[in-house]
């Protein structure tokens, strides 16, 4: 890719944080790498860098980012499958229209069905010659989740002719279309590589998602590898960045895949880590989920992305130290004609140099953090509201408030009525539903078994819970399998109490395991403060259960705001419409900030529900109000009818 660049003003002043000398040894056509600190400081698109020659004057610039290029997928000839001892046998070669090309990995064409096999690979280069073995017993599978290797590496040659043999001693045979052969991909060399700092990892009852710093802005990204620790696994990935789309804050999918470590016995252990990836991320920072399914969450060491490298490209006129400065959010770009320069530029590769060290700017003065957008909003009369919250904060700009699970369990219509007060006016904020999944320890009571089926109590810390699944854990039996049940007591529309089932799951542990959890998602949220876990024991012994959480999803406010003056969260109110900010015009800028983190207080209780709002009895309690306000009638009917005077006798 070859983007025109269009540099600022030439001389370093305090708009920009940043500097760095290029050493220019003659002049001519000049091409410099640029490290990922200076994307760090840089903006997204790079459009703030500045170059300088030594006589002062301005150089117009290209920035070059050369991406590798993936090899194309051919359909081998022949490939009909036929059956030898055992074997499912595929013979193939490459045939006129691709002859003389190198390439380096197999693919297996098989419809969609869940199996797994071993397989052999032979090759060679020509028909006199002898095949090679070059793959002895890989495993080759498809999962019913999704997870599947159907590719198997070869040494990247020309060859001519492949047999692939499919042990079919254990399992019964597959049927197979045919294979395909991958022409060499091109890889680049000297990518960047990012061992990616994990800012925050939570965990829910089935998968697992790492906040992870790129160290830098505007990186591409070609590839990711999960360094897992476990011996056996298999995983599907995602690879995603949030973004404001459609008024909220969203995911935005930068690639998925499957990573896998398997082994068949007696044959060659298989692992893929990485998901291959093209995409420019414009943002510091990237979201990793592994979902783990039934499977405790995976062991990982640590995660690397691969990055191609970005580079400034120019004539010089004259030797000498050049001078880059970069970091300046607020710099407008200049419209350069290099139109004459542009053929020679990509025509020839250019000298390469390096730069020195990046150095702070002594002189540069950070400018305010959104100094376009507004810190204060229109009034607002909250006397309607129930309750709120003080909201503190540690420092100046962009701050991220994430809503407690007190917060959270007040009835209100979606949240639409946060409200974020100072001096009675509102604090605009993006709502960030994606928010991050947390998890909250439950209270499990064993209330005994009956019909063989074991029942367990999970107490809330609050009403109305919004959780998404329940997780528990068995420390007993070493071998079981179960079906586990959750249910709700809810009120129907006639008042009277009713038990709901919330969700169900297979709950299975196998020789070895360890602890097992089960993950049961619910169908709706919790809508009082018990839920009852049941267990269905069948003619075996009881679970012994260790412990159950509740996985919820707790969502974020992000803001402008300066410490000082009292800030408070309003909440709780029924029938009110969310808010409509003019700051969602500012959400790409809002979310490229690292904000500070706010914190929130104790709930104050401000109003009280009048007498008739009051919740009407339900169950054995309504009907006794009922019974016992039919007693007072009565009586009073009959004090009534003993103070009416008597008819006269005829």
């Amino acid at each position: 890719m070859l983007t025109l660049a269009l540099p600022l003003a030439a001389a370093v002043s305090e708009r920009w944080s940043h500097t760095q000398s290029l050493n220019v040894p003659a002049p001519g056509l000049v091409r410099a790498r640029l490290g990922i600190p200076t994307n760090s400081v840089a903006r997204p698109d790079l459009r703030d860098l500045g170059l300088e020659a030594p006589s002062g004057r301005e150089v117009p610039y290209f920035i070059d980012r050369p991406m590798p290029k993936s090899g194309s997928w051919f359909r081998l000839e022949g490939g009909a499958p036929s059956v030898e001892k055992g074997y499912t046998v595929l013979a193939a070669r490459t045939g006129a229209a691709f002859a003389g090309r190198r390439w380096d990995l197999l693919r297996l064409v098989i419809p969609g069905r869940e199996f797994m096999k071993a397989a052999t690979v032979e090759v060679r280069k020509g028909k006199g010659e002898a095949f090679q073995t070059v793959v002895r017993n890989r495993p080759v599978f498809r999962q019913p989740d999704g997870v599947e290797s159907l590719e198997l590496p070869v040494p990247a040659e020309i060859w001519s002719e492949v047999r692939v043999r499919l042990d079919d001693s254990r399992r019964d045979a597959v049927p197979v279309l045919g294979l395909e052969a991958r022409a060499q991909a091109e890889e680049l060399p000297d990518l960047d590589e990012i061992d990616a700092a994990v800012l925050e990892r939570t965990e829910s009852g089935e998968e697992t998602v790492f906040h992870l710093s790129l160290g830098g802005a505007n990186l591409m990204l070609t590839s990711l590898v999960v360094a897992a620790k476990e011996p056996v696994f298999t995983r599907r990935i995602e690879l995603f960045q949030r973004v404001y789309r459609d008024y909220r804050i969203q995911e935005e999918t930068l690639g998925s895949g499957s990573i896998y470590r398997v082994a068949l016995e007696g044959g060659t252990a298989a692992e893929s880590l990485s998901l291959p990836l093209s995409v420019q991320v414009a943002g510091k920072d990237v979201f990793l989920r592994i979902r783990n399914g039934d499977s405790r969450p995976l062991l990982v060491a640590g995660v690397r992305l691969k990055a191609a490298p970005a580079f400034i490209v120019f004539h010089a006129e004259e030797p000498g130290s050049y001078s880059l400065s970069a970091g300046n959010e607020e710099a407008d770009a200049k419209e350069y004609d290099v139109a004459d320069l542009r053929q020679r530029l990509t025509a020839a590769s250019g000298a390469l140099v390096s730069f020195g060290p990046l150095l702070n700017n002594p002189s540069f003065r950070a400018p305010e953090a959104l100094p376009g957008v507004e810190e204060a909003g229109t009034e607002l009369d909250v006397a309607e509201w129930p309750y709120k919250k003080r909201v503190e904060l540690r420092e100046n700009g962009v701050q991220r408030l994430e809503l407690d699970l007190e917060t959270l369990s007040r009835e209100s219509d979606g949240l639409a009525d946060l409200r974020l007060m100072r001096e009675g006016r509102q604090i605009p904020y993006l709502f960030d539903e994606v928010g991050v999944t947390r998890s909250v320890p439950l209270v499990l009571t064993q209330e005994g078994e009956r019909d063989r089926v074991s029942t367990w109590s999970l107490g809330l810390p609050y009403p109305h819970v919004p959780a998404a699944s329940i997780q528990c854990s068995a420390s007993r039996p070493a071998l079981f399998d179960r079906q586990a049940r959750i249910y709700s007591e809810l009120r129907d529309e006639r008042g009277d109490t009713v038990r709901v089932q919330l969700g169900a799951a297979g709950w299975t542990r196998r020789l070895g395991q360890g602890d097992s959890a089960v993950s049961i998602g619910l169908g709706r949220p919790p809508q009082g403060s018990r839920l009852t876990l049941t267990v269905d024991n069948g003619d075996n012994p009881p679970l012994t259960l260790s412990e159950c959480k509740a996985f919820y999803r707790s969502p974020r406010l992000l803001f402008k705001a300066a410490p000082g003056k009292e800030l408070f969260l309003y909440y709780g109110r029924r029938n009110v419409s969310p808010p409509v900010y003019d700051l969602r015009l500012a959400a790409r800028e809002l979310l490229s900030k690292m904000p500070g983190e706010a914190s929130i207080g104790k709930e104050e209780a401000l109003s009280v529900a009048p007498w008739w709002a009051a919740a009407a009895p339900a169950g054995v309690g309504r009907w006794a109000f009922w019974g016992v306000l039919g007693l007072v009638v009565a009586g009073l009917l009959f004090v009534i009818a003993k103070l009416l005077p008597e008819e006269p006798a005829a």
